[in-house]
């Protein structure tokens, strides 16, 4: 990134069962459309 913070991640959320990732969502923009609690809650 820049002002030299080095590699950044994407925003993302994830739900974890039982050791398994049954869920990913990752921003493709700025926000939190995809990984917000809104979405993540109704994939539960």
């Amino acid at each position: 990134s820049g002002g030299g913070m080095g590699l950044r991640s994407k925003r993302f959320s994830m739900i974890i069962d039982d050791g398994k990732v049954t869920a990913l969502n990752v921003e493709t923009k700025p926000g939190v459309d995809e990984s917000g609690a809104a979405h993540i809650l109704g994939q539960l």
